[in-house]
């Protein structure tokens, strides 16, 4: 299916590059490795290949932890919406399952004069581009251009292989979601041949400051566990106790709370509810077997998306109200859970 995929589309979005010169690519809202490596490795072959790529932060501001990857300093501070389109031939939208996720602003729209070519791995993407490449077989939009390059026989260099490993090995978990494939390993083994270092990077992303040690002690101390079986937890953060611990967007940034509580024995789906700005709190869902627990429908409910096993949404409200929310998602699609 991926080999038939990749056969019909590529060509048809090679065409579509060639033929552009200004070529347009995107963050989308809470930037994570997958969607930095993403649009970093375009614009380096784009830049390889004599095109004049422009990469916009998006909604929220550069992840610092991302510093160390090549071309992170080119990421042109800019949301979407404030893009003048007319100087674009082509807009590559990659890891994004919708145009909400390539920008949350209200009212924003993408113009219709230009041309969209989207690369993606969500489900729930529906393809809303011009020309649309979404493998839904892979766990991440890093591993669907590593494939794409590969077709088009792209040299591939430390600029690229970085890039694109990273956003392979944390929209795996570290290569630990079931969703991972002998093929998604063998992208890894091949892409660490052009970026022995790769550990040293890993390490700078990872690194978390005393204050962003707080807000992960501060999360993890608030831990309530739900369900019959008590296999659901749910971690809930207001604003007010982020503020009164002087915990900034940056010591939270990169740090996946749900991720860590998966690791409690007898927890099936962990969650956490973040209230980072006053009456908005970030949704981040997780679950130990996606078979079972599909936490992106849990996602689609709360208007949000993602995968099996790792999903996102954005609910406004105080922190407690946004949790009881979370809660009824959970019960509506998983009743038996109640």
């Amino acid at each position: 299916m991926t080999n038939d995929l990749i056969k019909e589309v590529a060509p048809k979005i090679k065409a579509e590059i060639d033929s552009a010169t200004n070529i347009l690519l995107h963050l989308h809202p809470n930037p994570d490795p997958d969607s930095v490596g993403s649009a970093l490795a375009m614009y380096h072959y784009l830049k390889k290949i004599g095109k004049n790529p422009t990469v916009v932060s998006g909604d929220s501001p550069k992840p610092k932890s991302m510093r160390t990857l090549p071309g992170f300093e080119n990421i042109v501070e800019m949301k979407v919406g404030e893009v003048s389109w007319s100087n674009f031939d082509l807009f590559i939208i990659q890891d994004s399952a919708s145009p909400k996720l390539v920008s949350r602003d209200e009212g924003f729209t993408i113009s219709e004069n230009i041309k969209t070519v989207v690369i993606d791995h969500h489900s729930s993407n529906v393809g809303f581009g011009d020309i649309n490449l979404v493998d839904t077989s892979k766990p991440a939009a890093a591993e669907v251009i590593f494939n794409l390059f590969k077709y088009w026989k792209v040299e591939f260099d430390y600029n690229i292989a970085i890039n694109l490993f990273v956003g392979i090995y944390y929209d795996t978990g570290g290569f630990w979601f079931r969703a991972v494939t002998a093929d998604t390993l063998q992208a890894g083994a091949e892409l660490v041949k052009y970026c022995p270092n790769f550990s040293d990077v890993l390490q700078v992303i990872d690194t978390v400051s005393e204050s962003g040690l707080a807000y992960k002690a501060l999360a993890l101390g608030k831990i309530k566990r739900f369900g019959k079986s008590r296999n659901v937890a749910i971690i809930g953060v207001s604003n007010a106790e982020i503020e009164a611990k002087g915990i900034t967007e940056e010591d939270m940034a990169n740090q996946s709370i749900a991720a860590m509580v998966l690791a409690v024995e007898g927890v099936e789906v962990a969650i956490s509810v973040i209230e980072k700005d006053k009456g908005k709190n970030r949704i981040s869902l997780r679950s130990r077997n996606g078979e079972v627990f599909d936490v992106s429908k849990i996602g689609d409910v709360l208007g949000g998306g993602g995968h099996k096993q790792a999903s996102g949404a954005m609910v406004e409200g105080e922190n407690e109200q946004a949790v009881e929310r979370v809660l009824e998602a959970i019960y509506k699609v998983y009743p038996d859970c109640k």
